[in-house]
């Protein structure tokens, strides 16, 4: 729409208009429409009666499989009062908010939308849209860009893997009350080589694998691999080198091991001392 004064106030948004008015961007595009086509006239267009007419014609809500066929059944599910609930309906049914923020027990705080390259959107779900993610995803981008954790670029970037990947080095990694502030910190933990976590992480920062599984541990191995402490070491040789020998030696107290002569703390044993 043409940008548009009333009352001393600037319009340039369907939504912004209809924020002030307490109705739907869609319902002021069609008083817009008349006013341009000179059916209404700036006083019409800006008439705020009726707004509550305009909920009342949503006559249920179905949140989670569960339908509330009023407000005050809706209000005390989510934990809230039947005012409160009442301004996220209107800010719900405007696409300001989502679902789950409209049922939400927790109060929510509410983001500006900034515009992106001179290109402005009317609400969440056009920028979502726009971004090519959910409604929900996008309010958590927005949300970590007021916080200052992405900057313009991250909240509309429509490359999700590059984006994530930057969250986790800013968030850091968190497993089972542990936290990692690198990547080696994570795998050595796991046990498993850099090569390896990088492919379990590409995985987990599309959505393929879960937080257990992107720390799930190896399997012990019938090839080169060896675990001892903790540590793992991906073939004979490193774990020579760790010990302090030759790869013919660590091969020589290996046989013993495998034959039960010698333990794994004395496979480890620094030096050369003869087993």
């Amino acid at each position: 729409m043409e940008p548009i004064v009333y009352k001393g106030k600037r319009f340039i948004s369907y939504q912004q208009a209809a924020n002030f008015l307490g109705m739907t961007a869609t319902g002021f595009s069609k008083r817009y429409q008349k006013y341009q086509s000179g059916q209404f006239s700036l006083a019409e267009l800006f008439n705020s009666v009726g707004k509550k007419t305009q909920l009342q014609k949503h006559k249920s809500l179905t949140y989670h499989g569960e339908t509330f066929i009023n407000y005050q059944e809706a209000a005390k599910s989510a934990g809230v009062s039947q005012t409160t609930f009442y301004r996220r309906l209107k800010k719900y049914y405007a696409d300001q908010i989502t679902l789950d923020e409209l049922f939400s027990s927790v109060k929510y705080q509410s983001y500006e939308l900034p515009p992106y390259h001179k290109k402005v959107f009317e609400n969440k779900l056009m920028a979502a849209k726009y971004v090519g993610i959910t409604p929900t995803k996008f309010t958590e981008r927005l949300k970590r860009y007021h916080q200052g954790i992405y900057d313009i670029d991250d909240l509309y970037s429509r490359n999700s893997t590059n984006l994530r990947a930057k969250q986790l080095n800013t968030i850091k990694l968190h497993y089972q009350g542990i936290t990692f502030n690198s990547y080696k910190a994570a795998y050595d933990y796991i046990g498993i080589s850099s090569a390896a976590f990088n492919g379990r992480l590409k995985k987990y920062l599309n959505g393929e694998f879960t937080i257990e599984q992107l720390f799930r541990s190896p399997k012990h191995s019938q090839g080169h691999m060896i675990k001892y402490h903790r540590r793992t070491f991906y073939s004979y040789k490193e774990a020579a080198q760790y010990i302090g020998i030759s790869y013919n030696a660590f091969n020589k107290r290996l046989k013993k091991y495998k034959s039960n002569a010698i333990t794994l703390d004395e496979l480890f044993v620094k030096g050369t001392r003869k087993m």
